[in-house]
């Protein structure tokens, strides 16, 4: 423990582990606030924000799973619904969310963040020990998932105020312990609830009032805004570059690996953007920003 070199991956890897559930909570905080008053909005809603997930999924799922078939064998049929993609199962998971959100986004209370808490802890728990990891990344099922986005919805309707340090010690606390089991090895619930920790720290840490305070336009942060519009288009390719040319590097370091990768998946965004015609970019292959 005493070799930060073996400590930064394990720190790099936790944030990792927290893109998904961070991802989740703040659509849920800017979608809880669209208007589901009448049933026209609501189609309205899901015929404007479902297709941009679907369709560039489903483009960039083909060659994957036409490869996966001829390697392995497979149903055809099933890639219509990204189910035999697992590297794409987070599109199949916002989808069920959008369509969810209509019938939730108005009722969320602090009891529905307990039980979203409850349902997605012992759903894990199911997964973990009935060995279900495949179930999760194929299928992206909601329950699994919830609390993330229940708790963006929450945070977006009643703006609690509260003080930045606790969920900041919580999220120091949390990488500790982290760094700890590398050593001791922690037990599969006792890990299982430490995985669920961070990403809800993360996120009550970065909706605080004190952080958002602290964001000012700068290089920075306007770097990391256009990091985040990228961020699903990087999703989207990642795959290809991680299979085709960094899994055939001559390093084992993950987080050079990861880091090569993103910046990889960037400059192929940008040189796609400057090729193909803006439409084609955004609606069908899913880079924005």
């Amino acid at each position: 423990l005493t070799d930060i070199s073996n400590i930064i991956p394990i720190i790099l890897k936790d944030f990792c582990r927290c893109a998904v559930p961070l991802f989740l909570a703040i659509s849920a905080y800017f979608m809880a606030q669209k208007d589901f008053s009448t049933r026209d909005k609501t189609i309205g809603f899901w015929r404007r924000y479902i297709p941009p997930i679907y369709i560039p999924c489903l483009i960039w799922a083909i060659a994957p799973c036409l490869t996966s078939y001829l390697d392995w064998g497979g149903e055809l049929y099933h890639l219509h619904l990204l189910l035999r993609c697992n590297w794409y199962y987070f599109g199949i998971l916002i989808i069920q969310f959008y369509l969810l959100l209509p019938f939730i986004a108005n009722r969320v209370t602090i009891r529905w963040v307990v039980i979203a808490g409850v349902v997605t802890f012992w759903c894990n728990v199911a997964i973990y020990h009935f060995q279900l990891a495949d179930f999760i990344f194929s299928y992206g099922p909601f329950p699994a998932w919830i609390l993330y986005y229940v708790i963006g919805i929450w945070i977006a309707k009643n703006k609690p105020v509260y003080s930045i340090k606790w969920p900041l010690i919580a999220t120091i606390i949390s990488l500790t312990l982290d760094c700890v089991d590398s050593l001791v090895n922690f037990g599969w619930r006792e890990y299982l609830l430490k995985i669920h920790t961070l990403p809800l720290c993360v996120i009550l840490t970065l909706f605080s009032k004190q952080a958002q305070q602290l964001y000012n336009s700068n290089l920075i942060t306007n770097s990391l805004a256009r990091l985040g519009k990228m961020s699903f288009g990087i999703y989207l390719i990642h795959y290809y570059i991680l299979r085709h040319l960094i899994w055939t590097m001559p390093t084992d370091s993950w987080s050079i690996k990861w880091s090569i990768t993103i910046l990889l998946s960037i400059a192929v965004i940008l040189c796609i953007k400057l090729i193909v015609p803006r439409k084609i970019a955004t609606n069908l292959l899913g880079f924005r920003g």
